[in-house]
């Protein structure tokens, strides 16, 4: 891959028909780390972990993403224009509502692991 910056308002406005139902993300890079963005509205019910820290940005709109933490279950707002970095092995379940778009990062697993979904 050339090295190269990527204007990030045409890039979304191009991929915009990935980020509604069902699909609702567009994969950027994929080598190392993993960086996409997700609209929304989803209607996630699962919970999963990833073995490593995930980045959440949050582009346009708010979102909840649903923790479980010391096995209770909590609710983090992640309001338009904030950043939260989650924790590995900390169980989620991302919720994203109609018209927003998110930003997030998470490296790329090893052969040996797996996205744990409850």
């Amino acid at each position: 891959m050339e090295a190269e910056t990527v204007c990030v308002e045409k890039w979304i406005a191009e991929n915009k028909k990935d980020f509604v139902p069902p699909v609702c993300n567009k994969c950027m890079f994929s080598e190392q780390l993993k960086v996409f963005y997700v609209g929304g509205p989803n209607s996630r019910k699962d919970y999963h972990l990833e073995e490593g820290e995930e980045f959440f940005y949050q582009i346009k709109g708010d979102m909840v993403l649903k923790v479980i933490e010391r096995g209770q279950p909590r609710d983090l707002l992640i309001r338009e224009g904030e950043i939260f970095l989650l924790p590995s092995r900390v169980e989620h379940s991302p919720q994203r509502f109609a018209d927003t778009i998110g930003f997030v990062v998470e490296r790329t697993r090893e052969n040996t692991e797996f996205d744990c979904v409850r």
